[in-house]
């Protein structure tokens, strides 16, 4: 017996090193093994294959919905498949596949139609798909309590399936709309009420469904599901509830003053029974009520939690969530919400990590760049509406000056990057920050006195009178005075000593005099009004007599994205089969124009993919990322987390330089072309000219280009071309892909 608890003890401390170990050098999720299916097959393969199955004895018009629904949804999950948000046969996915064995071990079959992924989202939320696919998020693996709770949702959603709730829904839903039956002659509230409560009924059905078909099968506790609807309910919410103090940021010479706290956090107000009469799902109390009854009618489970893995383990993989969580926030510019989950993980655990105080120095990095290009607004909460715990830090960020956040950002940064020497993130966002401090808060080593640590002793805390002042000899009066000063300075946030430690810093002191030095030249230059437009208006006119001629050897097409929309009914919809098409045609001309330039072109897509191509899976899934961000963060001179992995990029692909393609061609206005029309009319003669003009179907396509130098994170080369044309978009693209190859594979001319 004595063998056995030590051989449990022993393994457990084991697994908690190796957790903590793993953790400590966590690094963001990415897919590995090989590719699925899902990812890599053509969406008209699949459609069309779908298409056979379509039972024909049902009336025309119901088939045509579902072979539009069927077009429609696997070209949408194809798009979301290739956004570079989805993982598999990472940890977190395994763990959701084999929480899904269990659940249906019973039941192989069935098993074997579903697919589990995991979406890089906060979002508290699950979905099921009419293919199998079954979505999970990052968020809600971050904010359940057990393995019984996934288990739950994902019989929820496996019910989705079984009865095929999208898809007859959709077919429901467009009947309704339609005024087929009793909805022939009634409004649209009418006909909306009653595509909710359709959409209701599903989901009352897979909660109900789904613990009676799959769940009770198992030995996981009721206990588990009945807690599961307080996940959803505050699922807004963070992670933990755990009170945020300033003091966390504060130093002996720099604290915030009181009236950046407020004086109680902002309530948690939760009404369960809310109105859902427009909401796709039930509210949670009549949602707790289905469950409580299905349950009343089963055999009784409650008691202790049942786990197929570890309750270590589950927590273990949790765990990866939420650090996983904080990227996710970080690239969604979610600042203060990445900051709150790093710092409630650290204190809920009692531990420092390099790679959740990275988390925090890049949080107050973003905060601090938009704060001080004046678009704060973008990435900060609103403090009204931010409950509880998180409350505190929002106010915090929402009173703090611009000045103070470029110093609290600048003082983190550089102590932890003195505290990580091998960490690639610290130095370069310090250097920014120090930046900006001259540049932009002008700031410079004089605005900042080198003050010893402070002490306790050094702070007044009894302020004496007159009479006692007049007592003192004069060198007490010299330590008074100068208690005062130190008081008054860290009671109002003043920042004066902010830096005094990393002031000794010699490189930090040498930079921070370079930046000094710069910024006065600037300023000399500004006064004398020789300013820089001079140099950009001879590089526009060189451009603009020569062209760009680059003289790049290589480029790499990240996904290319091709649109194209026909009428329907009135109405402009995506024909997605013809995007599929032309998309493949765009392939061939990058190829046979690059080759004809003696360019070299790779193109990353998962349309090209083997199963065996993870490794340039995971490439454009970065790239996808990165690009996002980049977009994000467009008004602002931002320097990306991420880019220090793109010159790792650049390096395995030999080229800095990827381009982004998007061709867009949609069905124009009807009176796109009533100029020519008058042309012709006009003269009387060229009337019926002018009147076939009018009767041309015209296209308005847009074909959009822009190639960055990954490694300098900067736009080397921008292009938008549009034109309205009888035809379709096929001149347009030869002609400017042709451009774009001559103009980035041609030498550069001399002046």
């Amino acid at each position: 017996m004595l063998k056995i608890v030590v051989i449990t003890i022993l393994m457990f401390f084991l697994f908690y090193q190796g957790t903590c170990q793993q953790l400590d050098n966590f690094k963001p999720l990415q897919s590995q093994g090989k590719i699925p299916q899902d990812f890599i097959q053509l969406s008209s393969e699949i459609y069309l294959n779908d298409e056979q199955k379509i039972d024909k004895n049902e009336s025309s018009a119901r088939i045509m919905l579902r072979k539009k629904y069927l077009l429609q949804s696997n070209f949408y999950i194809e798009y979301l498949l290739n956004s570079g948000f989805i993982l598999f046969n990472d940890s977190l996915s395994n763990y959701i596949n084999g929480v899904a064995d269990n659940l249906l071990k019973s039941q192989p079959e069935l098993r074997k139609q579903l697919r589990f992924y995991l979406i890089k989202s906060p979002e508290v939320n699950a979905f099921a798909t009419d293919k199998g696919i079954i979505f999970v998020t990052v968020g809600l693996i971050s904010q359940i309590q057990s393995e019984a709770q996934l288990a739950w949702i994902l019989s929820h959603e496996i019910i989705h399936f079984k009865y095929k709730h999208n898809i007859e829904s959709y077919i429901e839903n467009q009947e309704i709309l339609r005024g087929k039956g009793e909805f022939a002659k009634t409004d649209k509230n009418v006909k909306l009420s009653a595509i909710f409560k359709y959409s209701q009924e599903n989901e009352s059905e897979a909660d109900s469904k789904g613990l009676e078909e799959f769940y009770s099968k198992t030995d996981y506790s009721f206990t588990d599901v009945k807690n599961i609807f307080d996940v959803l309910l505050y699922s807004y919410l963070p992670i933990e509830e755990i009170d945020f103090d300033k003091s966390f940021f504060e130093t002996k010479q720099f604290i915030f003053p009181a009236a950046y706290s407020p004086s109680e956090p902002k309530p948690i107000i939760i009404i369960e029974d809310y109105d859902d009469s427009e909401s796709t799902h039930p509210n949670i109390k009549k949602r707790r009520e289905v469950i409580n009854n299905t349950i009343n009618k089963l055999k009784n489970k409650e008691g202790v939690s049942y786990s197929a893995f570890s309750s270590n383990y589950f927590n273990h993989i949790r765990q990866i969530a939420r650090f996983e969580l904080c990227d996710i926030y970080l690239t969604n510019r979610d600042y203060e919400d990445a900051i709150y989950t790093a710092y409630a993980i650290m204190q809920k655990d009692s531990f420092s990590n390099e790679y959740l105080e990275t988390v925090i120095g890049k949080g107050l990095y973003g905060l601090c760049k938009y704060k001080n290009h004046g678009n704060y607004g973008d990435v900060h909460l609103k403090v009204k509406k931010t409950e509880g715990s998180k409350h505190n830090l929002v106010f915090l960020f929402n009173e703090i000056s611009k000045k103070e956040l470029n110093v609290l950002a600048l003082s983190y940064l550089w102590n932890h990057k003195l505290k990580y020497p091998n960490n690639i993130d610290f130095s370069p966002l310090a250097d920014n920050v120090l930046y900006d401090l001259v540049f932009v808060n002008k700031l410079l080593p004089d605005s900042f006195n080198i003050q010893e640590t402070i002490s306790e002793s050094e702070v007044i805390t009894d302020t004496l009178t007159e009479a006692q002042i007049s007592k003192l000899d004069k060198y007490e009066k010299i330590k008074y005075k100068r208690k005062k000063q130190i008081t008054v300075n860290t009671s109002s946030s003043n920042y004066n000593f902010a830096l005094s430690d990393i002031l000794k810093d010699e490189t930090f002191y040498a930079l921070f005099e370079k930046y000094k030095k710069e910024y006065l030249i600037q300023k000399e230059k500004e006064s004398a009004e020789t300013g820089y437009s001079y140099n950009k208006e001879e590089v526009s006119k060189n451009e603009k007599k020569f062209g760009k001629k680059l003289g790049i050897d290589k480029v790499v097409f990240v996904n290319p994205l091709v649109f194209v929309s026909k009428k329907e009914y009135g109405k402009s919809e995506l024909d997605f089969l013809k995007s599929e098409k032309q998309e493949t045609l765009i392939f061939e001309k990058t190829k046979q124009f690059a080759n004809k330039l003696g360019l070299s072109v790779e193109i990353i897509d998962n349309k090209l993919f083997t199963e065996n191509d993870v490794d340039l899976f995971n490439d454009g899934a970065l790239l996808s990322n990165w690009i996002y961000e980049q977009s994000l963060n467009n008004d602002t001179d931002f320097y990306n987390g991420i880019s220090y992995k793109l010159n790792e990029l650049a390096k395995k692909h030999n080229t800095n330089y990827f381009a982004w393609l998007y061709v867009d061609t949609y069905p124009a206005k009807s009176n796109s072309r009533f100029g020519k029309f008058l042309k012709y009319a006009i003269t009387g003669f060229g009337f019926p000219f002018g009147f076939s003009e009018l009767t041309k179907s015209v296209n308005f396509n847009s074909f959009n280009i822009i190639l960055y130098d990954v490694t300098k994170s900067r736009i080397v080369f921008e292009e938008t071309t549009s034109s309205y044309e009888t035809a379709n978009a096929d001149d347009l693209v030869n002609s400017v892909l042709y451009n774009f190859f001559y103009e980035i594979k041609s030498k550069p001319k001399k002046k």
